[in-house]
């Protein structure tokens, strides 16, 4: 809510622009301070801006998982990376994103930190399937417990700042895990 001495200046303004010379408020015009009341009108969600906000999010860490998979594939089939090796950089790249993720949410952009760190939930399953139940690294219900306790800490994040969508994803790994 504006102060008392805005208020009144505002009206001063506007009065004296209605008493200058013979130019009438036609009523197209603003009030002062009328931007930021526009500013908290609710904003209605069309096809274009649901796939502005979330199709090229959903795109962009689709191609990431895509690009760091075909990556690996290809390292993998000729030799070049050995399975110990694979688990290790699976987990150092999880964790670098579930960096940048808390990094990005304490920064203010919550929306896509909450990505990343939906993203570094993908890239721990993955790892703990690897490590676990394919590549025999370590026993299946370490590793799925690994994954588990990811998408339980995950969901509890999101749970605690009430953030559905993560917590949505949260939960779901966690289901999907074992």
């Amino acid at each position: 809510a504006p102060e008392p001495e805005d208020r009144r200046f505002a009206e001063r303004q506007i009065g004296s622009a209605r008493s200058v010379g013979s130019e009438q408020l036609t009523g197209t015009e603003r009030p002062i301070g009328s931007e930021r009341l526009r500013g908290t009108e609710r904003r209605s969600l069309d096809l274009e801006s649901l796939i502005g906000r979330y199709g090229t999010l959903a795109l962009a860490s689709l191609t990431i998982l895509l690009g760091a998979g075909a990556f690996l594939s290809w390292a993998i089939a000729h030799g070049k990376i050995g399975p110990g090796l694979r688990v290790a950089l699976g987990a150092l790249g999880a964790a670098a994103v579930a960096v940048v993720g808390w990094r990005l949410r304490t920064r203010g952009s919550v929306r896509f930190g909450s990505t990343l760190l939906a993203l570094a939930l993908a890239l721990v399953h993955v790892d703990a399937w690897g490590a676990g139940p394919y590549l025999h690294l370590v026993a299946s219900p370490v590793a799925l417990s690994v994954a588990a306790a990811a998408s339980v800490a995950l969901a509890v994040l999101a749970w605690v700042n009430d953030e559905e969508a993560l917590f949505s994803v949260g939960v779901g790994g966690a289901l999907v895990a074992p």
